[in-house]
Parts: structure tokens; sequence; C-alpha cells
């Protein structure tokens, strides 16, 4: 997939059912998932220090 512009994310989150965002980096942004969540979609987020100050409601996942 390409580039998708800003305008047409929620049209992309609302066709998901479940928005997961696996990371070991603690320098990555919340956007996106912050983005999935206001389209009312549950998140699978990495327990990470940096996702667990932002992001109060989802199920977070340990990275191995």
């Amino acid at each position: 997939m390409d580039y998708i512009p800003e305008h047409e994310l929620p049209k992309f989150y609302n066709l998901s059912a479940i928005f997961i965002s696996l990371t070991l980096n603690e320098g990555g942004t919340a956007l996106p998932i912050i983005e999935a969540m206001a389209c009312r979609k549950p998140v699978i987020v990495s327990d990470i220090t940096v996702l667990r100050e932002t992001i109060k409601e989802a199920v977070f996942v340990k990275p191995m």
C-alpha cells in the first residue's frame, strides 16, 4: 500500500475491526493509536512506558 493522505485515514480505520501496534521502540508516537481510538476501534499495543503513560484504554502486550 502506498501513502494514505491524512484526510483518508478515518476511512481505513473504520474498515478495520481492531488496531494493533506492537513495537519495542520507546521513541515512537502514539498518534496512530489515538486516531484509531477516535474511530472507536479497540486497540492492542506494546506494554512499553511511553504507551502506558499515554494510552489508558487498551490491551497491553509484553514485547519480547
